[in-house]
């Protein structure tokens, strides 16, 4: 490992109090970076109807900009897509390198700042907006046309970078099929496997659960591209066998109501329960992940989640579905099922529930093959990238502002 120290400029679009994977993602290669003694500037939204991070109790420089809710998903905020005061900050930041990670309004500020300053720039694919699971969110999904023209505008993003990082092999496909030309690395999300070894396995529970329950986990966003109505309706199936299986699911989002009326309608309210939002910190310390049988996710529209890599650091058995980054997480740790096929879901939770030698083996699995996810292995890939970059770049003609 190299010692120079370089100084990286993260411009991105979800910050605290915020939580979900992509945040996850990121923040954990900036604690890693920091930790090496390299320096992080972070330039994020400001979020002004929620209790939010005061930059002077934030551990990393941090710059707000203010904006308005995003039509399409509140949680975000659209900000001017240029700032002066961005550019102002991060010239006299002096960063090495800038590193968008959602292709929104804070990475176009990104973008401009870097082509303005002459810095190379680098991108994280991390959610595939622009395919059918998200345009459900909105009610969209069969609108041919917004697909493409959602390809188009992520294309505007990934193009303008000196590389763009991938967390899986299939997304990296995904992306040259669908006409990004950048070069582009495989890098996994990094996991501090050090945060993990603090929390007990067995702490307290957050919601009440039966005497002898078997959990079946999910976590993750409640919405509609997550297909959580095909786990609850694999659950219907599931309970017929294995009347003592419970299924958790931790999160919140648009789609609750509807899939508590979903539980409702199958009368499974004794065998469901919704936690709501619990903090990252809470839930490993809470038990749930310690007690849990199988993590099960039956969603199409991930890239590389990191809440599968907790799931496997706490040595749980996996399912999930043959869509995008998830296969490339399950071998001996699980089964993959047919997307939308709750019966086969079901089938699969079925088997792991119902033999602990199987459990047994495959939790094993998921801890072997949850370090190769390791934050150092990741990190160090990933300022090779930086090096890499910024030594083309200086080949080039840089742009005086």
């Amino acid at each position: 490992m190299t010692t120079d120290r370089l100084r990286v400029a993260f411009f991105v679009d979800n910050f605290y109090p915020q939580f979900n994977g992509v945040l996850t993602s990121y923040m954990n290669t900036v604690r890693e970076l920091v930790r090496r003694g390299h320096e992080v500037f972070i330039v994020a939204p400001k979020i002004a109807s929620r209790k939010r991070y005061d930059p002077k109790d934030f551990p990393y420089p941090l710059l707000y900009r203010r904006g308005i809710p995003a039509f399409f998903y509140p949680d975000f905020r659209l900000t001017p897509p240029f700032s002066l005061t961005s550019l102002l900050h991060i010239r006299r930041f002096a960063a090495d390198i800038i590193h968008f990670h959602s292709p929104l309004t804070v990475a176009m500020q990104g973008i401009a700042t870097a082509r303005l300053l002459g810095i190379p720039l680098i991108g994280t694919f991390h959610t595939f907006f622009a395919e059918r699971e998200y345009l459900r969110v909105v009610g969209l999904e069969d609108w041919d046309w917004l697909v493409r023209a959602g390809w188009w505008y992520n294309n505007l993003f990934y193009n303008a970078c000196a590389v763009v990082v991938s967390p899986s092999r299939w997304t990296a496909e995904e992306l040259r099929l669908h006409g990004v030309r950048s070069r582009i690395e495989v890098i996994p999300n990094g996991i501090e496997f050090s945060r993990y070894a603090a929390f007990s396995p067995r702490g307290s529970l957050p919601v009440y659960l039966p005497e002898g329950a078997e959990i079946v986990l999910y976590v993750g966003r409640v919405s509609r591209e997550k297909c959580l109505e095909v786990l609850i309706e694999a659950m219907r199936h599931l309970v017929v066998a294995r009347p003592q299986a419970h299924l958790v699911i931790v999160g919140d989002g648009p789609a609750r109501d509807e899939l508590m009326a979903l539980v409702r309608a199958y009368g499974l309210e004794t065998k469901v329960t919704f936690t709501g939002f619990i903090r990252n910190e809470e839930l490993l310390s809470s038990g749930l992940l310690g007690r849990a049988k199988v993590f099960a996710t039956p969603s199409t529209s991930e890239n590389q989640p990191m809440t599968i890599l907790e799931a496997m650091i706490f040595g749980l058995p996996i399912v999930g579905v043959a869509a995008r980054g998830v296969p490339e997480l399950i071998a001996d740790n699980g089964f993959v099922c047919p997307p939308g096929e709750a019966k086969t879901m079901a089938e699969a939770i079925g088997r792991i529930l119902a033999d602990e030698g199987l459990r047994a083996k495959m939790g094993a699995a998921s801890r072997r093959m949850v370090q190769e996810y390791s934050i150092e292995k990741t990190t160090e890939k990933l300022i090779n990238v930086y090096r890499e970059a910024i030594a083309e770049k200086k080949r080039r003609p840089k742009v005086a502002v």
